[in-house]
Order: C-alpha cells, then structure tokens, then sequence
C-alpha cells in the first residue's frame, strides 16, 4: 500500500482517538486474536488469529482466507509486515465455500502490520474491492 495513505490513514485515526469518536474502524489497544476482515461489497473474509501453541512463548499468527460466496470469485490477502517484507495468499475457489491457512511471520507484540483484504481474479487482486485495515498486537 502506498506510504502516504498508510500515513493519512494514521493521521485520521489518531485524530479520531483523541476527539472520542465512537464506531471507527481504529481503536486503541490490541486488535482482537479472532478478529475478521472482508474486501469491499463482502464476498470473502479473512480471519485472523494471534494464539500461543502450545506454550505462550511460541506465540504465532495465523490467517484463513475464506471464499463466503458463490460469484467466480476468489479473495486475496496482502500483509504488509513491519519487518519490511510483504505477504500474499489467495484462495480461488469462487465457488462460496472453503478457505486456507497462511503463516506469515509472527508480528510482536507492541507491533502493527497493515492488510488488504480483496476480491481476486486468477490469483491478483480486483483493486477496486479491497478493504485495507491495521492489526495491532
């Protein structure tokens, strides 16, 4: 994602914390180790899952990329993690059903990573229908 909208996007954010305001996508603290994501119009949903297995010092975060309808569409996943690199997974079945786990590096705590979540094409992202959020742990 570009840097200066990941930039405007914080700016809003922290704005948004600081004047109170309620229903943001944006909330202070961690982000929820079940939380779920969907591309723009719905479609597919990606969960994620920050959990401690079998030991909490073998903390990890898992991804499922799930197809929820039937429209010939699969639903891709980028992760942009802090560490500098950038993941993706796509699941294509378009056929409203199923998905797949995906094991990107662990993201420490006191870290955020941001995420798009789209509907997909072949394996590549329809632009139009991606959903970008950020996962704090």
């Amino acid at each position: 994602m570009n840097n200066r909208i990941k930039t405007i996007i914080t700016a809003v954010a922290g704005i948004s914390l600081a004047l109170g305001l309620q229903g943001s996508a944006f909330a202070a603290g961690d982000t929820p180790h079940d939380a779920w994501f969907q591309p723009l119009g719905g479609g597919g949903k990606v969960y994620w899952n920050d959990y401690y297995h079998p030991h909490i010092s073998e903390d990890a975060d898992s991804f499922t990329v799930a197809d929820t309808r039937e429209d010939g569409h699969g639903v891709f996943l980028r992760v942009d993690h802090p560490n500098g690199n950038t993941y993706f997974e796509a699941f294509n079945q378009g056929e409203g059903g199923g998905g797949i786990e995906f094991k990107p590096p662990n993201l420490a705590n006191g870290q955020s990573e941001w995420i798009d979540v789209c509907l997909s094409e072949r394996s590549r992202p329809i632009e139009s229908t991606c959903a970008t959020s950020m996962i704090t742990e």
